[in-house]
């Protein structure tokens, strides 16, 4: 089982949620292999936001593509995709309870708006980026309850 890329495991991991049968009982979920000597990650998606790869230089690219939730229907695919790092590039991952909340007017945070925040944060820790982002979360949403789950992980090549 080491061998077998993230979307082999994502496409078992749905054949046993199916088996259950019980659909209203989905799971989204990413799956990401880091290979830190190839400074590539490899990805496959289930149902979750795509992530965001923020360049050296500042450009903001999604990475898209996956599959269904996990546990709706049988013999679903969940393709790998690698995304190579450059020295400096960054790695967003986050759940859509982050680029849905809204504000008090009911506009949403958004994509666009995470993708500015990266851009200006491209020098900081994968910490200290995740912190930024949950505080221009928290000043856009200017006390509006948050109704999600909210998840980020941050990565960072660094040489």
């Amino acid at each position: 089982r080491r061998a077998r890329g993230p979307g082999a495991l994502l496409g078992t991991l749905n054949e046993e949620l199916v088996r259950l049968d019980q659909p209203e009982r989905f799971v989204c979920l990413l799956c990401a292999r880091v290979d830190v000597r190839e400074a590539r990650v490899v990805f496959a998606n289930a149902g979750i936001t795509p992530p965001l790869v923020c360049r050296r230089g500042g450009a903001v690219e999604p990475i898209e593509g996956g599959g269904v939730l996990l546990g709706v229907r049988s013999g679903e695919r969940y393709p790998d995709q690698a995304v190579d790092l450059g020295a400096g590039d960054i790695v967003v991952v986050h759940t859509d309870g982050l680029t849905e909340a809204t504000n008090r007017s009911g506009e949403e945070y958004g994509a666009r708006r995470l993708a500015h925040v990266m851009r200006g944060g491209r020098g900081l820790s994968p910490r200290a980026l995740g912190v930024a982002v949950l505080r221009d979360l928290a000043a856009f949403q200017d006390g509006n309850p948050r109704t999600d789950d909210l998840t980020i992980v941050v990565l960072r090549r660094t040489a």
